[in-house]
């Protein structure tokens, strides 16, 4: 992605007649995908493709996206960090546990997530991954709210980031009740910053009615997995266990919502994945990383101890998630007309360069090398990196979900998560109403949690269903799927689309009713059994069944974007997402075994990447003939002053002249 002044100059500009000129048949209805997007989609897809799709330097794109551009218009930003965890000794080795809380069992922030990695890896490898330490400044995030007496040109008020939030929550209906999001901005792991999606943000908590936390995790190449799932795992500790100095008071659990977009929404569900897996497990109490010192007598217990409720959040919302690392399912390919985003490359056992193919900087490759900017290539397919692999037993516990997509590379990835929560909670409702049915018949069975252990401990918390919950039943699971034919990855950050607007208005009244429901109001949130795709030109809805969701039904035909040739089974998936760890995994090996850091064998793909390229001669030469009108003029109004210069000497010496052959002509006479 090469968004900067120079990207758009060499890969945008020499593309603006075709533009301008789709633009035209857009609107006349004549361009080649007018049947099935409306005009401003359809150039939108094609002005972005020509950026997004160039490699561009990290580093270069990383600076150029943390610029602050300010806060106008209609919202509230302040801005604030969550305190890094303080250390209870120089080391591990030397902590001592302060509390009787520490004795029976507190895990500090980064056991908690190392925890979960062993617990979930599927491959004895991934127990290797370890988690880094936090940054000594902390995390840094924004406050964002609805601000309704601004204007659209309306600065920030000169005041404290604190002022600013006060009044913030002042202009909430009802702060008391209303959610409080916590988002994960989308940007491929390595790109964008909260400053980039405070327009979406403000937007989003206006039509919420909310507070929305925007989380700045550190960005990857150069913070390996899990470094940003713990910023997120620390912010979300700090709502409902406010550290020193925080602008907000403890936020309960039942009015926070998960969001994200992208590669947030990656962050967003391996964030649910992980506060799920502690509670089923019973690791439950976290060890307040802001009080526990040792020798420091005068905290309460209460203040020790950060306990993880059994429900952890009130709902998931997610807008074009990224949930498959290696981008290994149909959609990832066949869906590129649709989208702004590149197709993965082909897995080719000639390729020897890291995935993707950034331009060598300081940052990039990594050292030692990897194939993926975000992890390890061991770590691929583990459930905290592509939340796809997630095992049912914690997908039946997920909170209510919301997902939205379009015609895009990541569909397939949302139709298999929704299709798959869809069947774990369905078997979940089926035997809590069997078990419902006849308490008294001690021969019915006890539901697996999905997790055995000696510990008598990991018995806490693993039985989600609280005595508020409405009684199960079989009419569907609360989840949403929404799709929209046609519509590109983040499709609903384009404005002026019918099919954006739909979605921004259905995932806001999503995340109010589920926190309605968490806050006691069970008919707040409707359960559903069936998907629903929309058409963008004539906003016709299809319903499809959630667990044929995954397959070939004939009421889907036209839904997905591709023709799918085979059913999107659990055994297809997860083949061909192992096929992609296995493929990665040999690679990095490979390239770390030659230490090769941009050496490239010519192949079909890399040919015809090379073909496309610009060259700097080439590139001069398309400038130049862009910009030659600019020229010519310059040149004609050098030459008009040139010819101001030159016509009053003329005129002089042929009055000259004149004047001579008069004297002449009449001497001779006389």
């Amino acid at each position: 992605m090469d968004a900067t002044p120079q990207g758009l100059v060499t890969k945008w500009l020499p593309n603006l007649p075709y533009f301008l000129l789709l633009a035209i048949l857009a609107t006349l209805r004549k361009s080649p995908n007018t049947e099935y997007q409306d005009a401003v989609t359809e150039v939108v897809v094609a002005s972005a493709k020509p950026i997004l799709h160039a490699p561009a330097a990290l580093q270069k794109s990383q600076e150029f996206f943390m610029s602050d551009p300010g806060a106008r218009g209609r919202m509230w930003l302040a801005k604030y960090t969550v305190p890094p965890p303080l250390s209870l000794a120089p080391s591990d080795s030397q902590r001592q546990p302060s509390t009787k809380q520490d004795q029976n069992g507190a895990l500090t922030v980064e056991e908690a997530i190392k925890f979960a990695i062993d617990v979930l890896a599927t491959h004895e490898e991934e127990k290797s991954c370890s988690v880094p330490p936090f940054d000594t400044y902390g995390v840094e995030a924004e406050w964002t709210g609805h601000r309704p007496d601004a204007h659209f040109w309306s600065g920030l008020p000169k005041s404290s980031d604190q002022q600013r939030y006060n009044a913030m929550l002042k202009d909430l209906p009802d702060h008391e009740t209303s959610p409080v999001i916590l988002y994960a901005h989308g940007g491929a792991f390595c790109l964008m910053d909260p400053a980039n999606h405070r327009f979406t943000s403000a937007n989003l908590a206006s039509l919420c009615n909310a507070r929305l936390l925007s989380v700045r995790y550190r960005l990857a190449p150069q913070n390996i997995f899990p470094t940003a799932l713990a910023d997120m795992f620390l912010t979300y500790l700090a709502l409902i266990a406010p550290p020193p100095g925080a602008y907000h008071t403890a936020v309960p659990a039942s009015k926070i919502a998960l969001a994200g977009d992208s590669s947030g929404g990656n962050l967003a569900t391996a964030l649910q994945i992980l506060l799920l897996t502690l509670v089923q497990h019973g690791k439950t109490h976290i060890r307040n990383p802001w009080y526990a010192s040792a020798g420091n007598n005068t905290e309460s217990h209460t203040e020790l101890t950060i306990i993880i409720p059994n429900q952890p959040t009130a709902t998931l919302s997610l807008l074009s998630p990224w949930l498959d690392i290696t981008r290994s399912l149909p959609s990832a390919s066949l869906n590129g007309r649709w989208d702004i985003i590149a197709p993965p490359s082909p897995l080719s056992p000639d390729l020897l360069s890291t995935s993707p193919l950034f331009p060598q900087d300081d940052i990039w490759p990594s050292s030692p090398i990897r194939t993926e900017t975000y992890c390890e290539a061991i770590m691929c397919a583990h459930p905290l990196v592509s939340p796809l692999t997630c095992p049912k037993n914690i997908l039946k516990d997920f909170p209510p979900i919301y997902t939205c997509v379009g015609w895009e590379g990541m569909t397939d990835e949302s139709t298999v998560l929704c299709r798959r929560i869809y069947e774990a909670q369905t078997e979940k409702n089926k035997h809590q109403i069997s078990l419902s049915s006849d308490d008294s018949d001690s021969s019915i069975p006890a539901i697996d949690s999905g997790y055995h252990s000696d510990d008598s401990q990991n018995l806490a918390g693993s039985h989600l269903h609280t005595s508020d919950d409405p009684k199960p039943t079989s009419n569907g699971v609360y989840l949403e799927f929404d799709g929209y034919t046609a519509q590109p990855h983040t499709f609903t950050l384009i404005p002026f689309v019918r099919a954006g607007t739909k979605a921004k208005f259905r995932r806001a009244e999503h995340i109010r009713n589920a926190v309605l429901r968490a806050l006691g109001r069970p008919n707040a949130l409707q359960r559903s059994k069936c998907a629903v795709w929309t058409n963008s030109k004539s906003m016709v809805e299809t319903q499809i069944p959630f667990d044929e969701l995954g397959g070939m039904p004939e009421t889907a035909v036209g839904c997905f974007g591709y023709t799918r040739t085979e059913p999107l089974t659990d055994e297809y998936v997860t083949g061909k997402i192992e096929e992609g760890r296995v493929f990665r995994v040999d690679l990095e090996r490979r390239l770390r075994e030659q230490e090769v850091v941009r050496l490239r064998r010519p192949n079909a793909v890399d040919l015809q990447r090379s073909s496309s390229s610009w060259s700097p001669v080439l590139g001069d030469l398309l400038l130049l003939i862009l910009f030659w009108p600019f020229f010519l003029v310059k040149w004609v109004v050098r030459q008009l002053l040139q010819l101001g210069r030159i016509v009053p000497a003329a005129r002089a010496k042929d009055i000259d002249v004149d004047v001579n052959v008069s004297v002449k002509v009449n001497t001779q006479t006389h």
